[in-house]
């Protein structure tokens, strides 16, 4: 209890600052700083739920409406902004936790139960344009990640691939004899004859599913019938809702995301029902960049059922300028910081372009 002794339990939110970072074929990213007036500031991000031209209105309306919130009250937070989208709820629970860490002199996993474990293995995904590329040149970026010391892989496509594209996936994958395991993004869809084509899968050595969609077979969930795993992370926005996959056998395994929960509480909550109900669990941080992949090893490092290699992309280790990067080892292990709050510490200079007037 010494952290919590030398400090002052009275804070309050003085600042609120926005960025925001455009792109051009998908949405934009937000960034969020939440200061206090000790100067300290914690950080936040998500995927932009606004077009572009209403960012600045949104932003505008935002600031103000948190001044003077005490970051204690972190479940009051949903109440005041509950009208808000679910990621951007996130982005600031996400700043609160980071800030309030930093005013009790605590890193972010000691105020959720402490650390079961210091590093946390990562899964990196691997994007696939089908309408450019064949099934058979995925295999040098494959490869190239193995050879990095990653040993999960995600191949997700960017765009809905067509029957004949996933058709030809079982047969470019035959050779796959590495040690990584690979699992496939099957972006809502699946292919005729789903059991024949996943049972294909299985032979060329996938060794689980994300998302088919609403697929039945012979009357019943394709989960219930899948020779593969099948990982659940679009249909998860509530614990309820993990509990009634699970339950119903929608799904062998949950992947949360944290922008559809909206809320690292509830996320935590659904990781309590997936472990009751003894199936897998992980993190789906694909959408989100380092202060979102930080917080998202401060769970896995204070929760004992997040064991497996947390969801994430290489772009999102590099997106924001840092002071202190947050990078994964040669053995794709990320050491979970032990600093106050998140351990994410940005150059507030650099990103002056960025910020939403």
């Amino acid at each position: 209890m010494g952290p919590f002794r030398s400090q002052s339990l009275t804070m309050f939110l003085t600042e609120q600052e926005w960025f925001y970072f455009p792109a051009r074929d998908r949405a934009g990213q937000l960034l969020v700083r939440l200061g206090s007036e000790r100067g300290l500031g914690g950080w936040g991000d998500c995927p932009c739920p606004w077009p572009p031209e209403q960012v600045a209105r949104q932003c505008r309306q935002l600031r103000g409406q948190l001044a003077g919130f005490d970051p204690l009250q972190v479940e009051e937070l949903h109440v005041v902004l509950a009208h808000l989208p679910a990621p951007v709820r996130l982005a600031l629970e996400s700043a609160v936790w980071d800030l309030l860490g930093q005013e009790l002199g605590v890193p972010v996993h000691g105020l959720w139960g402490g650390a079961f474990r210091s590093r946390v293995p990562l899964a990196m995904q691997v994007l696939w344009d089908p309408q450019q590329d064949s099934p058979q040149r995925l295999w040098p970026l494959l490869q190239e990640w193995h050879s990095q010391g990653l040993h999960t892989l995600l191949i997700a496509p960017e765009k809905p691939p067509g029957i004949d594209h996933w058709s030809q996936l079982p047969e470019a994958w035959q050779g796959w004899k590495q040690e990584a395991q690979l699992l496939v993004d099957l972006a809502g869809a699946v292919p005729q004859e789903p059991l024949v084509w996943l049972e294909q899968l299985r032979r060329a050595g996938v060794v689980g599913v994300i998302d088919p969609g609403q697929a039945e077979v012979a009357g019943q969930a394709l989960a219930a019938a899948s020779p593969l795993p099948v990982w659940t992370s679009a249909g998860v926005e509530s614990p309820q809702r993990a509990w009634e996959l699970l339950a119903h056998q929608a799904t062998h395994a949950l992947a949360l995301d944290p922008f559809r929960l909206g809320s690292w509480l509830r996320l935590r909550e659904c990781v309590a029902v997936a472990a009751a109900a003894g199936a897998p669990v992980t993190l789906d941080l694909r959408r989100g960049w380092q202060p979102t992949l930080a917080l998202g090893c401060h769970v896995a490092s204070s929760t004992v059922a997040l064991g497996r290699p947390l969801w994430t992309t290489g772009p999102s280790w590099q997106a924001l300028p840092e002071k202190r990067p947050l990078l994964p080892g040669a053995d794709s292990l990320l050491t979970v910081p032990r600093t106050s709050g998140s351990g994410l510490e940005l150059d507030r200079a650099a990103l002056e372009p960025h910020l939403v007037s």
